[in-house]
């Protein structure tokens, strides 16, 4: 079909597909949610609940104006590997670098709005 059909449908279910999804389904799994006894039970029941709603189609692209994902993304696999390592010292100079180049970054936003 045409790209106005594909625009058009993928915006009906963002607005009305957690609708579409069975009300019964919903239910079960909001209860799941307030009735769950361990942080696992939980998580199972958000994420499920996530799914049907069509909450968690954010975490398919990494990319966002807001930040630098491939930063983002090789800071995190560094700090995997510090942790793996068992290297605290690695994992305190990622942190605190990480740190100042956010604060950086954003006093150079404010700045430049002045």
């Amino acid at each position: 079909m045409g790209i106005c059909w594909e625009v058009s449908t993928f915006w009906f279910r963002v607005a009305f597909g957690s609708m579409l999804v069975p009300f019964a389904e919903r239910r079960k799994w909001k209860a799941f949610l307030a009735n769950a006894t361990s942080f696992e039970e939980w998580s199972q029941a958000a994420r499920e609940l996530d799914r049907l709603e069509g909450r968690d189609r954010w975490k398919s692209t990494d990319r966002c104006e807001f930040y630098d994902h491939e930063l983002v993304n090789s800071r995190l696999e560094q700090l995997k590997h510090a942790q793996e390592m068992e290297d605290f010292a690695a994992i305190c100079f990622l942190l605190r670098t990480s740190i100042y180049y956010s604060s950086y970054k954003a006093f150079r936003s404010i700045k430049e709005l002045w």
